[in-house]
């Protein structure tokens, strides 16, 4: 079993490591760094996808210049298959195509294609979003993928690694850190190269520059094991950051949605 000590140090061909992002951009503000450190370790990688960037609301598409949201949806694809074609070997692709700004309405579908996904590809390591009310596509999927890995068996500790995102921290939007800080937590710091790359991947990203310039994006990356999260329960004291913006629910809406998933669940 792989272990983020493992993860973190020389990278070897029997690593298989499946990242789960909400959104195009997610892994590589994440986790760019390491993904160019294990890709040039030979590891086997692949990404999910959950949502294809283009929210229903046309605010974002709009506000980018585009008419419509399906042409949103293409340009942010296309920005993602630039940004990966960066790394030094190809990535798998399981892009499950959700909406952006969806997925707790699709908790359940969310879950079974995740499922799917495990099963198909048998990944030594997962990275995933923490449960951090930073965004609800980001919350629907650390649950997503912690039910998932349970539901297949593949919910050893060791399995189970969280990259960081971003979250409300003292009335203000902090990334690059983990809602607890540091404890816990792994740090990697990428050489020249890496963050070079790393750097070379967000500038494809050309939609999302005004975003991804309030986010912390340097080559300092942290990781760690999956915390066991309760997810009937706010990360911390609301407002979350998602209650501050127009993101198609609110914390006590996703919250009720999670519950009944995991009801469903028996979890």
């Amino acid at each position: 079993m792989a272990s983020l000590e493992h993860l973190l140090g020389q990278p070897s061909s029997s690593l298989r490591v499946l990242l789960v992002a909400a959104h195009p951009d997610d892994e590589t503000v994440g986790a760019g760094a390491l993904l160019s450190r294990l890709s040039a370790g030979g590891a086997r990688l692949a990404v999910v996808h959950a949502t294809d960037g283009a929210p229903a609301d046309m605010t974002d598409a709009s506000a980018h210049g585009f008419p419509t949201r399906t042409l949103y949806a293409a340009a942010r694809e296309e920005e993602l298959r630039h940004a990966l074609a960066c790394l030094p070997n190809a990535v798998e692709r399981f892009p499950l195509g959700f909406v952006d700004q969806s997925l707790a309405f699709r908790l359940g579908d969310l879950t079974d294609a995740l499922a799917g996904v495990l099963r198909a590809f048998h990944p030594s390591v997962v990275l995933a979003h923490p449960y951090e009310g930073g965004h609800p596509d980001h919350d629907s999927a650390a649950l997503a993928t912690t039910l998932a890995l349970s539901r297949t068996g593949l919910a050893q500790p060791s399995r189970h690694i969280e990259f960081t995102s971003y979250h409300l921290w003292n009335g203000i939007l902090r990334s690059g850190l983990f809602l607890q800080g540091d404890e816990g937590a792994t740090m990697l710091e990428a050489d020249e190269e890496a963050e070079q790359l790393k750097q070379r991947m967000l500038r494809c990203f050309v939609s999302q520059r005004d975003t991804l310039g309030r986010l912390d994006t340097g080559a300092r990356e942290r990781f760690r094991g999956a915390l066991r999260y309760d997810f009937r329960r706010p990360p911390h004291e609301p407002p979350l950051l998602y209650d501050l913006y127009h993101w198609g629910i609110t914390s006590e809406q996703w919250l009720a949605r999670a519950a009944a998933l995991l009801d469903a669940e028996g979890a």
